[in-house]
């Protein structure tokens, strides 16, 4: 049995990609794979964290829910001018939080995986602080990481990422985190932290682990092609249809609004997990820590309503 140990990170606002990202690697892993799901709830709502729970009856997954929120108190007024929440600061902790692995994978919840993760998870990480994917941003605007300090030949996106936490424990990488991000302004709320502080010391593997869609509309064919050594020379449905980990990064997201082919592939999987007898219902409502209770239909926020 392969036990394949995963983190994710998540509010009121993200449980239901949450749950269909899940579903999508319960669907797609191998028979002999066992997954072991560990959400970080922010102020998540009894109901969320019962819908959470309540995937443990996909076979050969659990889904475990720790509340972590007490640990983004001093971050909670940070700026940052992406839609990114101060949520995702909980990634510098995971070497304290997870104290008795020496590995984890983590992975934000606005992906669909499509095949099995057990070869990314085995991936020798020994010498190295974490395996990561290339992103575009190295080649789109490398005068941004030269103003955020980042020296790295390579820039990595923070959504997926295989972590040495042994390596991190040893080497107090989190200290060293949360020292950058309070002290450099920058535009990420995470992701430049990572790259400045582990960047050098990152094993790079295929694009098919973390491709975003936004990079299809920031290069070109042929520059997607050289930057990723990959021919992209190709229908984009194909492209999306090769890649294990659809990361859908932008703004944009197919639970609320139309996104052509990816929704297709997102609907894929949210169908299932509506098919299926883990509880998800068509209306329901949540109630977020701060006492905002929202109203959702088939996943999509209809109202809102605020104490």
């Amino acid at each position: 049995m392969n036990n394949i140990n995963i983190c994710m990170i998540c509010d009121d606002n993200y449980v239901l990609p949450t749950r269909v990202a899940i579903c999508s690697m319960a669907k797609n892993r191998k028979a002999r794979s066992h997954i072991n799901f560990y959400v970080l709830g922010d102020g998540l709502s009894t109901y969320s964290i019962l819908s959470l729970t309540n995937m443990n009856r996909f076979m050969g997954v659990r889904v475990n829910v720790m509340d972590k929120s007490d640990l983004l108190k001093t971050y909670e007024n940070i700026n940052q001018s992406r839609h990114v929440t101060p949520a995702a600061l909980l990634k510098f902790f995971l070497p304290q939080i997870f104290y008795n692995y020496d590995k984890i994978l983590y992975l934000d919840s606005d992906i669909i995986v499509q095949d099995d993760l057990s070869e990314l998870y085995n991936t020798d990480i020994s010498d190295k602080y974490a395996v990561g994917i290339k992103d575009t941003l190295c080649v789109v605007n490398r005068q941004y990481m030269d103003n955020v300090g980042i020296n790295n030949e390579f820039y990595f996106n923070s959504g997926v990422m295989l972590l040495n936490l042994k390596k991190m424990r040893d080497d107090n990488i989190t200290e060293k985190l949360i020292k950058y991000r309070l002290e450099v302004p920058q535009h990420f709320m995470d992701q430049d932290a990572f790259n400045a502080i582990i960047g050098s010391n990152v094993r790079f593997v295929s694009w098919k682990y973390n491709f975003l869609n936004y990079y299809m509309t920031v290069l070109d064919t042929r520059q997607l092609s050289s930057f990723f050594g990959y021919d992209f020379n190709k229908p984009f449905w194909k492209i999306y249809d090769s890649a294990i980990i659809l990361h859908l990064g932008g703004k944009e997201k197919p639970w609320n609004q139309d996104m052509g082919y990816l929704s297709v592939i997102w609907h894929k999987y949210y169908k299932l997990l509506s098919h299926s007898k883990s509880g998800l219902r068509l209306f329901y409502k949540t109630i977020s820590h701060k006492g905002e209770v929202f109203f959702w239909f088939k996943g999509i926020k209809i109202a809102c309503f605020k104490p």
